[in-house]
């Protein structure tokens, strides 16, 4: 019994770096395109930092959630549920890491497209600069 209890332990743990690491690399690849040609942003509270145009905004939001998730899957992580939310997350930001991939290789065909989507004041659409 013990065993997998260590066992889940150490799972829970590997499953939680791979989440800050994924999370990570989706906020970096966030800003550099929010800081360039911009981006559509589904996420209407990510929006909506956005909007205030400062990107440390967007970097203090990002880290106050994941690292709360973190924390409380870390504090549960001899639970299955622990485990089961960690393996969600990983699923989900694994997902969303493909989706940057297509992304970033689309984007390159749709640079008419983007200034026209800036241009028209699109709500979804955002951008920043450093000054923020």
């Amino acid at each position: 019994m013990w065993a997998l209890l260590a066992a889940r332990h150490h799972r829970v743990v590997a499953l939680l770096t791979a989440v800050a690491i994924l999370s990570l690399a989706d906020l970096y690849m966030t800003l550099t395109h929010v800081m360039s040609v911009g981006m559509l942003e589904q996420n209407p509270v990510a929006r909506m930092i956005m909007a205030h145009g400062s990107p440390m905004g967007l970097v203090v939001w990002k880290s106050v959630t994941v690292g709360f998730a973190i924390g409380v899957m870390f504090w549960l992580r001899r639970r299955p549920s622990a485990e089961i939310g960690a393996l969600f997350c990983v699923g989900v930001l694994t997902w969303l890491t493909f989706r940057w991939v297509n992304y970033n290789d689309q984007v390159s065909h749709l640079t008419q497209d983007l200034h026209g989507l800036n241009s028209a004041q699109e709500p979804a659409w955002v951008t920043m600069t450093t000054g923020g």
